[in-house]
């Protein structure tokens, strides 16, 4: 009969939050285009030229707590990512190819933020990443990259 009651509490109160607008949690997704920067070559840094962008993805879920205008909003996001830099033989050749660099990874940002007008917001915070995939043209790269790093994410939402 307990376990009755606390679910059914707990229910009623997450069911007035949702009411109240206070939580809110939903997914996201959208396209990305990334480039690959390469620094401290081993190879003859002439080798490789031009830098171009690949088209990636995020897709992923949020929850949103909004007290008195004021956002904390985590989220969890698989995201894609890479580059395409072309690579010649030597210095002096001008055979040419293309190689590609691709990287998936798991973000996760915890964002705090302030909300306008019940529909706009402002947000940054700390982004969390962990490497799950390093590819260099099909090859497994993971090993010469740190498996998570921190970084930052800051923006505006509107709410739709």
């Amino acid at each position: 009969m307990k376990k009755v009651l606390f679910t059914l509490a707990t229910v009623l109160i997450i069911n007035m939050a949702a009411q109240a607008q206070i939580f809110q949690a939903g997914v996201k997704g959208g396209l990305s285009s990334s480039n690959v920067s390469l620094k401290e070559l081993r190879n003859d840094p002439l080798q490789y030229t031009e830098a171009d962008n690949l088209t990636g993805y995020h897709v992923g879920a949020f929850a949103r707590l909004n007290i008195l205008n004021v956002v904390l909003q985590p989220e969890f996001i698989l995201a894609s990512s890479g580059g395409k830099v072309e690579v010649t033989d030597n210095a002096n050749s001008t055979n040419v190819y293309v190689e590609k660099f691709r990287f998936n990874r798991m973000d996760v940002p915890l964002l705090i933020g302030y909300n306008f007008f019940k529909v706009a917001r402002v947000q940054a915070g700390p982004v969390a990443s962990t490497l799950i995939t390093a590819k260099q043209e099909g090859s497994n790269i993971k090993d010469r990259f740190a498996n998570s790093d921190w970084g930052y994410q800051a923006g505006v939402g509107v709410d739709m």
